[in-house]
């Protein structure tokens, strides 16, 4: 297990002065990001070794959103690190140690040079560890459930050069500004976000937005031009059975 304590700033809220999703996701990829560097496997690292993480689906699921100023503590948790992918958890816990939110995610390592899927570095697996405890399992995706996808389209943008990362591709936070600018102005619970990632945007691309609702979720894609999905984000619906508010044991907590 990996945490860190962070404290809501005002550029992370929103206009109601709470954390925005927007923020929630990039804590949660930030702590990621950390963990990775504190065991040995910084973003320098990782490219002198030519690979990079690839971020292939998110479930995050809220309590509640911290407030302007209130202090959160962040831990992740690593898990199933084999072949060519790593499972990695994450719990959002307040001041006083009350669990507010629970996420999942699914990674894939990839060859930074052709970008193709590829096997764990050997060592990885012991360097990272194995925690027993995850928070949610990460959801799945059917090519039937993309198929049958009725969505309408919002609008459509060029990517920008604010959007690229240290892998040369849209970040995976910004697929989901795009995805917010979609929303409608009410009736959508923020609490609950699911994203799929299906292939990357870059630099001078178009992104074709298409929205609706899809039973009580509400949907984003964002397509290319021609209709093939790149990413999927699904706001709101029902939670996971070990979700915030249940009798799911978690790990002690220890203040930083």
């Amino acid at each position: 297990m990996y945490q860190e304590e962070i404290m809501v700033r005002y550029s992370d809220s929103d206009s109601d002065g709470q954390c925005s999703l927007l923020s929630m996701v990039n804590y949660l990829q930030d702590v990621a990001t950390d963990h990775s560097d504190a065991v040995g496997y910084s973003i320098k690292a990782l490219r002198e070794l030519n690979v990079f993480w690839a971020l292939l689906v998110w479930r995050i699921e809220l309590n509640r959103f911290p407030r302007y100023l209130d202090r959160i503590t962040v831990r992740t948790f690593t898990n199933q690190l084999n072949r060519c992918f790593s499972t990695r958890g994450f719990d959002i816990l307040d001041a006083d140690g009350t669990v507010i939110g629970l996420a999942a995610s699914r990674w894939v390592m990839c060859n930074a040079t052709t970008f193709h899927v590829m096997k764990i570095l050997e060592g990885m697996p012991e360097t990272y560890g194995r925690d027993d405890y995850m928070p949610l399992e990460p959801p799945k995706i059917t090519g039937r459930e993309i198929a049958e996808l009725a969505l309408q389209e919002h609008s459509r943008i060029r990517v920008s050069r604010r959007d690229i990362d240290t892998n040369g591709h849209v970040n995976n936070a910004s697929y989901v500004a795009y995805a917010l600018d979609a929303l409608p102005d009410d009736g959508v619970d923020m609490r609950t976000l699911e994203v799929h990632y299906r292939s990357a945007a870059y630099l001078g691309d178009t992104l074709v937005i298409k929205s609706g609702w899809v039973e009580d979720r509400y949907a984003v894609g964002l397509y290319t031009p021609a209709g093939e999905l790149r990413v999927l984000c699904y706001f709101g619906g029902a939670r996971s059975a070990g979700s915030v508010g249940t009798d799911k044991e978690t790990p002690s907590y220890e203040r930083i």
